[in-house]
């Protein structure tokens, strides 16, 4: 399925561009987040308790209520020499942050808006490198009491959350018994998100982790796209 997506953003792509597994995955998830939770909204406000909402939801969610953030995990040790050479084996991740219009997110998901968003995350994604991580810390340590504060404000607007995981080798852990059939995120206790994971090896493809609302999760379970797309559901 998803070499049918693709296939299907191609048209709308330039040549020249390289579109990965993981741009298209974390397009695709953001949107399906993005749309859950307008929806809450919009079936809420008919409850006429919308400004209970407001008070979290939006601010949560969606930055001067038109976009919606993304914070896209991103691992630095293959964009660090240092880190190459040391053999870090800590949590060296990096959370690049991606701001997409609200009528782009929530419109419907098509092959071209798919292929808007999956672009976007391209080019956060190939710009984060040394310099960029480097310019950010020399930025936040000239004045920490100014800049902290904003940083402070983005972790605490809980917006959606993508990591791909998918290059753990979570299936090559074998006690005596063979591999595990099956390998889960731990519960996560914050809402918006996604762990995009390995599967069997004898299925291929990813697995997806979506923490959510129940309302929320029922909203992404009515997407026909998501449906569709996803050969099983659970």
């Amino acid at each position: 399925m998803l070499a049918l997506l693709h296939s299907s953003i191609k048209e709308y792509v330039d040549c020249t561009e390289r579109i990965s597994d993981n741009d298209i995955l974390t397009a695709l998830v953001s949107m399906l987040v993005a749309q859950s939770e307008a929806e809450q909204i919009t079936w809420y406000s008919h409850l006429g308790i919308l400004n209970y909402l407001a008070s979290y939801l939006i601010p949560s969610v969606f930055v001067q209520d038109r976009e919606f953030a993304t914070e896209i995990v991103i691992d630095t040790r293959p964009r660090l020499a240092g880190l190459r050479t040391a053999k870090y084996m800590g949590n060296a991740v990096f959370a690049g942050c991606l701001t997409n219009s609200l009528e782009s997110m929530t419109g419907g998901i098509n092959a071209c808006s798919l292929a808007l968003v999956a672009r976007r995350v391209r080019q956060l994604v190939h710009h984060i490198g040394a310099p960029y991580i480097g310019q950010l810390f020399d930025t936040l340590n000239s004045d920490p009491s100014r800049f902290m504060c904003p940083l402070a404000q983005d972790i605490t607007r809980m917006p959606a959350v993508v990591s791909n995981q998918s290059r753990f080798e979570l299936y090559k852990a074998d006690f005596g018994g063979g591999i595990p059939a099956w390998v889960s995120p731990i519960e996560i206790q914050f809402p918006h998100y996604v762990a995009i994971i390995p599967v069997h090896p004898s299925i291929g493809g990813y697995g997806i982790h979506i923490t959510m609302s129940r309302k929320a999760m029922a909203s992404i379970l009515r997407n026909k796209f998501w449906m569709n797309t996803a050969d099983l559901v659970y």
